[in-house]
């Protein structure tokens, strides 16, 4: 999408969660049916829907400031993130050689940034917090967890999907103008078509 400068991210992101979404519908079990609004689901899940939503869209905007490759690399420094937030969210503390691993790719990420000819600063900024959103997503993931008794990363996966479609909708209207500029172009509205498909595959296999 970055490559080819289509306007409307939060619209691709939106079709993702909404397919997550019917698919895992699709899958349940009848005997064991998702609590979306249960009282434990709402008060917990917001927060990592609100993580996992930042992350997606960041990262389509760092990746078109910044080349994959180098997106690639930033994104590494998830760990990095994590011991610290899940230090403060769950109390947990990481060993001397999980710091040791951090350090690493910490020295790693700035021969990167020293190496890159493109150097953006805002897109570096804009990736790294990309990565301490993914990060901070899994933290509360795992602390939703910790609190509602019984939920998997099947339950977790749909409610964050599920939850994303009411952030990325009014995101959706607010690019509509721009997409649909974007389209009357000669052949865009095929060219969405070859994309989406695909698109929307590795995204829910991803998830």
């Amino acid at each position: 999408a970055s490559v080819w400068r289509y306007p409307g991210s939060s619209s691709l992101l939106l079709v993702e969660c909404i397919a997550t979404v019917l698919f895992l519908r699709q899958r349940a079990d009848s005997s064991r049916p998702y609590r979306a609004f249960d009282a434990s689901v709402v008060r917990h899940l917001p927060a990592v829907t609100l993580a996992k939503a930042l992350n997606m869209y960041l990262s389509f905007v760092a990746m078109k400031r910044t080349s994959l490759p180098v997106y690639n690399v930033l994104k590494r420094l998830q760990p990095a993130y994590a011991v610290l937030q899940d230090s403060i969210v769950r109390g947990t503390g990481a060993s001397a050689s999980e710091y040791l691993g951090i350090a690493v790719m910490c020295l790693g990420t700035v021969a990167t940034g020293v190496g890159d000819l493109d150097f953006d600063v805002v897109g570096y900024g804009i990736a790294l917090t990309a990565a301490a959103c993914q990060s901070l997503y899994l933290v509360l993931a795992r602390h939703a967890q910790d609190k509602v008794p019984g939920m998997t990363h099947v339950d977790l996966l749909y409610y964050t999907a599920l939850y994303n479609c009411v952030i990325f909708v009014p995101l959706t209207f607010s690019e509509i103008t721009d997409v649909l500029d974007f389209l009357a172009g000669t052949g865009q509205i095929v060219e969405l078509i070859r994309f989406l498909v695909p698109f929307v595959c590795l995204g829910a296999l991803l998830n």
